[in-house]
């Protein structure tokens, strides 16, 4: 940290902001910083790389000079890395998405994607924090003052008595005593009142919910809040949240910026492209990558901007679809024209492939469901009506976890511990779906993957009661194909896992996590010095993020392939 007088302290903390952020030299060139130096030529060879770098290194630079600095010093050089990040961003993610102007075709709310891009990972934003908000100086005051005052009893007539029972005044004394840094921490304080206030009054909450936020500066950082930033912007986060949804509902229902935020916010798996790291197994291009960013936040995809207005060719008749800035339409056109290497087929093909070599990598045995019912058909020869329905209840594979120990705790056990169970893969395109009015008790997050598994287990049963009466069996009777679809799962309950456009996954998806990465954790357990919780953990987050990167790489490929086949 800078000690000495002013004019020192701006001209060591320019230099720092030169040596990170990059400067204009005399010749009007721009001379690169260290952060240019290393995100740039990261971002060309490996964009998502370059996307973990920032979220979890560049963003966090200026941390301790913040913390060591009076505010009022370091103000000018937050906003210029806040201009630089937006920069690099810019670089990483191929578009800028903190540009608050109107996307095309979608003038309600500008700022809209702007401010979603700054939410936490789990609000369905990047995880970015604005630098000029940080309050890592009133942080570090909160942590120092009470351990200097007891370590130095003479400091204490100036920073005053932090003991608990005076929690209601704990930073009167120090305000009072006319010091610069006491002047600015107050101001640091009323600032996240401020921000918090402000945040209410976006969400519509009138009065403010309470929280430490909303009483005296005097008693700030008392009591459980000893890590006063993560506190505060915990907070702040929150009610922003809210208002967010606010927004989401004034939306039109067409607008793909709502489907987005609704389909992938609370989805931990699609959350796994902007805050984990690369996966070995599914690796993404730096054009993948930022494919799969934009078709994320729904802003105009720049792969296809040259191909815009170009008819998407089908073997069927209705050529009227076209490219259009969002990809929305490339997605969703079917027919064998449209593959171009990669259909949703594949798509679908893949998942499964993935979810059954990790319950194979478990030890946890899985069929093909190909075979299921031919006992119930007694191995007799089925006609040419009868095929079709049996295409209805052809699973795509059964888990055998009869033989799993029931102890075991974990609701993938809870659901599926000493059963044998149906599964069906299925994919979920963007389309009128995403704009289908929901039931009032279901939740607008992730609802319509959600509503799609419920409706693979209806589609077996009414498929099986269809072919038993095409082979006889009388109405209101159990046939013998649903009497054997009846001995797999709850009460014959096919589990249906549902990848959505927007990279999101049905609760079944993360049921089968868990029961795999049960298995894996006591397995693992018995050889090493871990506790359970935390073997589950690291299991559990690796299918999250091996799953999300291949569901976001998946729909970037698929974008990719299709759009160098178009008539």
């Amino acid at each position: 940290a800078a000690i000495g007088d002013d004019e020192f302290v701006r001209a060591y903390l320019k230099e720092k902001g030169d040596t990170l952020c990059g400067y204009t030299a005399e010749d009007g060139s721009h001379v690169q910083g260290s952060l240019d130096k290393l995100i740039t030529p990261m971002a060309e060879l490996d964009a998502h790389s370059a996307a973990c770098s920032m979220f979890y290194s560049a963003q966090c630079r200026l941390d301790y000079h913040l913390a060591t600095h009076l505010p009022s010093q370091t103000r000018e050089l937050a906003e210029r890395m806040d201009q630089c990040l937006r920069r690099l961003y810019e670089t990483v993610n191929g578009v800028d998405l903190m540009d608050e102007t109107a996307a095309p075709g979608y003038p309600i709310d500008p700022a809209f994607t702007a401010d979603r891009f700054r939410l936490r990972t789990k609000d369905g934003g990047s995880g970015y924090r604005v630098t000029k908000d940080r309050a890592n100086f009133a942080n570090a005051m909160n942590q120092c003052a009470p351990r200097l005052a007891e370590f130095f009893p003479s400091l204490a007539p100036l920073l005053g008595d932090f003991d608990p029972d005076n929690d209601d005044t704990r930073w009167s004394l120090f305000f009072s005593s006319g010091s610069i840094y006491a002047t600015e921490l107050k101001s640091e304080f009323n600032r996240l009142k401020s921000m918090y206030l402000d945040a209410c009054q976006s969400a519509a909450l009138d009065p403010p919910p309470p929280c430490f936020l909303t009483d005296p500066v005097e008693t700030f950082g008392r009591g459980p809040e000893t890590k006063l930033q993560k506190s505060s912007f915990d907070h702040i986060k929150d009610v922003r949240f809210q208002a967010i949804e606010i927004r989401v509902k004034n939306q039109n229902r067409d607008d793909p910026r709502r489907r987005s935020q609704l389909g992938s916010a609370r989805c931990k798996i699609s959350q796994a492209l902007q805050s984990g790291q690369q996966d070995k197994q599914i690796l993404l291009t730096s054009r993948e990558f930022q494919t799969a960013i934009q078709s994320l936040y729904r802003v105009p995809i720049t792969a296809l901007h040259p191909l815009v207005g170009q008819p998407i060719a089908t073997n069927y008749t209705d050529r009227s679809s076209r490219v259009d800035l969002y990809g929305e339409n490339i997605k969703t056109a079917t027919g064998p024209s449209t593959s171009g290497g990669s259909t949703a087929i594949e798509l679908h093909h893949g998942f499964l492939s993935l979810i059954i070599s990790a319950l194979k990598a478990a030890g946890i045995k899985v069929t093909t469901g190909k075979d299921v019912f031919v006992v119930a058909v007694n191995n007799t020869p089925l006609s040419t009506p009868q095929d079709k329905l049996l295409q209805g209840i052809l699973a795509d594979g059964v888990i055998h976890a009869k033989n799993l120990p029931l102890s075991w705790l974990g609701i993938g056990m809870g659901r599926y511990g000493g059963l044998n169970t149906l599964l069906d893969v299925k994919t979920l395109a963007p389309g009128t779906k995403y704009s289908t009015p929901l039931p009032a008790n279901r939740s607008p997050y992730s609802a319509v993957v959600a509503t799609r598994q419920d409706l693979v287990d209806r589609e077996y049963h009414a498929a099986a009661k269809k072919l038993d009466a095409a082979r006889g069996t009388p109405p209101d009777t159990i046939g013998p194909i649903e009497l054997e679809m009846n001995t797999y799962g709850h009460d014959g309950k096919v589990l249906g896992l549902v990848l959505g456009a927007y990279g999101e996954f049905s609760q079944g998806v993360y049921e089968i996590a868990d029961l795999i990465a049960t298995k894996r954790a006591h397995d693992f357990c018995e050889l090493n010095n871990m506790s359970l919780n935390q073997a589950k953990s690291m299991f559990t987050r690796s299918l999250h993020r091996k799953w999300g990167l291949y569901a976001h790489r998946g729909w970037a490929i698929m974008v990719h392939q299709r759009s160098r086949h178009l008539s």
